[in-house]
């Protein structure tokens, strides 16, 4: 089966927050220092060469994105820079845009007017829902330190 390759895929994963992805030489210190990588799970160094070679489709076929939680360990030791944590961070990002049918989540992610709005927009829904009710919500109080005896 033959794998299709996109040159410029790079520059995409860039818009989702993959800063300094170019800088990575493959070492293999993130790898190392990952508590949760294994044999099966070799990222985030293979994930990074998957973007370096454009492999879009393999990158949303695979689960290691997230396996990763952000410890920084990996960004930390990168003798370049390349920030891989955030690299997986941005993976996840572009995986969940380009799974997405509405688009919604890729403006999210790549605008930042378009967040703005957004917030605002649900903001003022809100609003209006919670204004609407015209005080017939009841509050109820919840004694949260009847249980324990003093």
């Amino acid at each position: 089966m033959a794998t299709r390759v996109d040159p410029d895929f790079i520059y995409e994963i860039k818009e989702y927050g993959a800063v300094g992805i170019e800088k990575c030489f493959n070492c293999g210190n993130c790898t190392a220092i990952c508590p949760l990588t294994s044999d099966e799970y070799p990222f985030p160094r293979n994930m990074i060469r998957m973007v370096q070679v454009g492999q879009k489709e393999s990158l949303k076929q695979k689960i290691d994105p997230w396996l990763c939680y952000y410890c920084g360990e990996c960004s930390d030791t990168c003798p370049r820079q390349a920030e891989p944590g955030e690299f997986m961070a941005s993976a996840r990002r572009y995986a969940i845009a380009s799974l997405d049918p509405t688009g919604i989540s890729r403006l999210l992610y790549r605008s930042k007017l378009f967040t703005l709005v957004f917030i605002t927009i649900l903001s003022a829904l809100f609003t209006l829902v919670f204004l609407s009710l015209d005080g017939s919500m009841q509050l109820v109080t919840l004694d949260l330190f009847v249980f324990i005896p003093f």
